[in-house]
């Protein structure tokens, strides 16, 4: 017996057929036993091509936005997008440049992509041949501003050096015995105290309202000021804050200077730059990025040189500070002018630091894009690299932008799983590589 026999929807089930918009009978829903329903309501071409709403996209979709913003673009949007995007910002000036820069921030993820883009001529096309053959073939601004901050490592780490040859005079001096190890710890790690606990928290005010540059400058003129006033401490609590203050040139530019230089950089070379702070931080030697050469100095070094510089100079404490007007013939000056040396370096940074331009993306996080658009176009070879770098940037920030409105960082970031998980393994390792040891071994 048949399973329909008896049942009172069994017209209904022979009344229907198959159609082209509706597929096979199989797909129709045939134990309905509402006859009002026409069969055209729920099975039309309509209602299987409709796009289901998730709500809003997972993380792995914002993961995969940011490695390629322009996924899924066609080229004719692409061109409508920038169109739009120099209108608004000012760049009108700039158009043709920018249709060939977003069709090749388009395949940008592709390292021949523009040999499909039909839009540059054969001299532009060859330009970017060079690029992946010869990465290392960069304006002259770009080496500049890799010096620049190869410098500011330099003034880290003689900040952090130089109190080596220095502490065995200066502890004679200020009477701090062997049993005083208290007064000795905090004389000597006062600057990463103020680092830790106030010169890391003030970068991000610090890089809002005077941006890479001048978070730098005025991070090099606390280590300058710093230097003397540490050369002309008088007594050690004296010289405790004259270090304590140092800690705050050591936090904003110890966290800025990378980050300034991984902005600037293009995507061939980034990581190159990048890591060259810690190149010279931790490994000490430091390659002409030109590819020529390699230099044997390093930050650390200069700061043991210093040391071992001055410590035979027997010049006279003028009016023997720092010690009683009884007995001015005992002084130590040897590690005033160890402490001293150090304002030479960051003296040369402020000099050095205006003539680098402007981070481009600190630019356009604050709605200066024709002052981006120069700052590329002084970090690349040509206006092409420039718009491509530029817009391609721009369509990241957008992103970002959107991934952090409406939230609360601060709340994302200590109570969101993931971010805590890599806040305390970042947290863990970097207690480590101090707990160890390692370091007061080196320095």
């Amino acid at each position: 017996m048949s399973r329909f026999e008896n049942r009172p929807d069994r017209a209904l089930h022979d009344d229907i057929t198959p159609s082209p918009d509706s597929g096979s009978v199989n797909d129709t829903v045939i134990d309905q036993p509402a006859p009002h329903v026409k069969k055209t309501e729920l099975h039309t071409a309509e209602h299987y091509d409709e796009k289901p709403n998730y709500g809003k996209p997972h993380n792995h979709d914002v993961a995969a936005k940011l490695t390629n913003p322009f996924e899924g673009f066609s080229e004719d949007e692409v061109i409508r997008d920038v169109d739009t995007f120099v209108d608004e910002k000012g760049l009108g000036e700039y158009r043709e440049e920018f249709h060939k820069g977003a069709l090749l921030a388009r395949v940008f993820q592709q390292p021949t992509g523009f040999e499909t883009v039909k839009a540059i001529s054969e001299d532009e096309r060859d330009i970017l041949r060079m690029e992946v053959t010869n990465r290392w073939r960069q304006p002259f601004q770009l080496y500049f501003l890799a010096v620049l901050c190869a410098g500011s490592a330099i003034v880290q780490g003689m900040d952090q050096t130089a109190v080596n040859g220095a502490q065995q005079f200066y502890f004679d001096e200020f009477n701090i015995g062997a049993d005083q190890v208290y007064i000795r710890g905090l004389l000597n790690g006062a600057p990463y105290l103020c680092s830790c606990l106030i010169g890391c928290w003030l970068n991000a005010p610090l890089n809002r309202w005077l941006g890479r540059r001048g978070t730098i400058f005025v991070s090099c003129f606390i280590s300058f000021a710093a230097s003397f006033w540490m050369a002309a401490a008088d007594s050690w609590y004296n010289l405790l804050i004259a270090r304590f203050a140092l800690g705050l040139a050591v936090g904003a530019k110890s966290s800025t200077t990378p980050v300034y230089s991984a902005e600037c950089a293009p995507k061939s070379i980034r990581g190159a730059l990048g890591c060259q702070w810690q190149m010279w931080t931790a490994f000490g030697i430091v390659r002409l990025l030109a590819g020529v050469r390699d230099f044997g100095l390093t930050m650390q070094m200069l700061g043991f040189i210093a040391s071992v510089a001055f410590q035979n100079v027997t010049v006279p404490n003028p009016a023997g500070v720092g010690l009683p007007a009884s007995d001015p013939g005992s002084t130590f000056p040897q590690w005033r002018w160890m402490l001293g040396s150090t304002a030479i370096p960051p003296m040369i940074v402020m000099a050095q630091v205006y003539f680098c331009p402007e981070s481009p993306r600190w630019h356009m996080e604050r709605g200066h894009f024709d002052k981006a658009f120069r700052s590329f176009m002084r970090l690349r070879n040509t206006p092409v690299q420039a718009s491509r770098d530029m817009y391609y940037a721009y369509k990241l920030l957008e992103i970002e932008k959107a991934e952090r409105e409406g939230k609360n960082l601060w709340k994302e970031f200590f109570f969101k799983k993931r971010n805590q998980r890599a806040a305390q393994s970042s947290f863990f390792v970097m207690f480590m590589q101090q707990f160890c040891g390692v370091n007061v071994i080196g320095k």
